[in-house]
């Protein structure tokens, strides 16, 4: 790991997350409110851009705990020799956002058109059109076209040349779009897909080496999130700071929706979990009848839980 000083009264720890999305919120929130410190962590809280590249740091002791959304981590670990663990869940559902041109009023005028899609191997967009286009009468294998999207600040330049008629959002870019006259056509509250978007991972042999730490880490994250409820107006500075707005509207509208979906007690997603593994499943056969309980440690969030601190913590502090 690279060289760098230390309080020697606090642990060292170093988080990393892999998106500028929201996602990461808690972890910013903690790192920003203080709350590593106060829980005995010198910890350094840094961005490692792609969710791939995140799990291979982990997976070469470069970092001790990354935020990130779980295709690649179990991927990573269905084709290596080594297991990497959710600790907390955050993200438990899907957040993207079926987003379409002004004049589109129903989903079903989506037929014949062409849709922005993402590209990686989280394949994410394919289950969620799944979700959003049958219900509608719409096969997505074979009555829409597609076009790529490098990312969504490229999906929103097609949205406005006219290249697509709609894409999936999340936060923030959901909101530039909106901003720009685009229309939301499919919520995802209106869905709650189980995906574990988002949340601590390491690997399993950290967990066994440093307990303490692990300890630390989650009760950050939980203190984090209490945090990111109960202020929001920090939040939206974080979320702004973190995700690079220069529109506080836009931060704030960010802060806001993330409440609906980061839990008091962020546990792993087993359902989440194995949605991913199903999906996977049909590139990867190594996800196939794999229990997504392989992949879920929450027995640090559930000593943390039993012991009556989480409810306690919002009965202190109500949001």
């Amino acid at each position: 790991m690279t060289e760098t000083k230390h309080d020697k009264n606090k642990i060292p720890v170093r988080i990393t997350y892999g998106a500028l999305g929201a996602g990461s919120a808690p972890v910013w929130t903690a790192h920003e409110a203080g709350i590593f410190e106060r829980n005995g962590l010198d910890a350094e809280v840094f961005m490692i851009r792609g969710r791939a590249a995140v799990s291979d740091a982990l997976l070469k002791g470069e970092v001790h705990f990354g935020n990130v959304a779980s295709p690649n981590p179990l991927q990573y670990s269905l084709q290596g020799d080594r297991d990497l663990v959710y600790l907390t869940g955050g993200l438990n559902y899907v957040v993207q956002t079926l987003v379409v041109q002004p004049e589109i009023t129903d989903i079903s005028q989506l037929k014949g058109r062409t849709l922005g899609k993402s590209g990686g191997d989280s394949d994410l967009d394919d289950i969620l059109l799944a979700q959003f286009l049958p219900p509608a009468g719409i096969d997505p294998r074979k009555d829409v076209a597609y076009a790529n999207n490098e990312n969504q600040p490229d999906a929103i330049e097609q949205l406005k040349s006219g290249a697509i008629d709609g894409t999936l959002l999340t936060p923030p870019w959901l909101f530039v779009a909106q901003k720009a006259g685009f229309k939301i056509i499919m919520d995802p509250m209106d869905v709650m897909i189980d995906y574990q978007l988002g949340g601590i991972v390491t690997t399993k042999e950290l967990v066994a080496a440093e307990p303490e730490l692990v300890r630390r880490v989650v009760k950050s994250y939980v203190d984090g999130v209490h945090h990111y409820k109960r202020h929001p107006d920090f939040a939206t500075d974080v979320v702004q700071k973190y995700s690079k707005l220069t529109d506080r509207d836009i931060a704030r509208q960010c802060q806001a929706h993330y409440v609906n979906f980061f839990g008091n007690k962020p546990y792993p997603s087993d359902k989440g979990i194995q949605t991913v593994l199903t999906q996977l499943a049909k590139r990867l056969p190594e996800a196939a009848g794999v229990d997504a309980a392989r992949f879920i440690d929450a027995s640090w969030l559930r000593e943390l839980d039993d012991s009556g601190y989480i409810d306690e913590l919002y009965e202190r502090e109500p949001v």
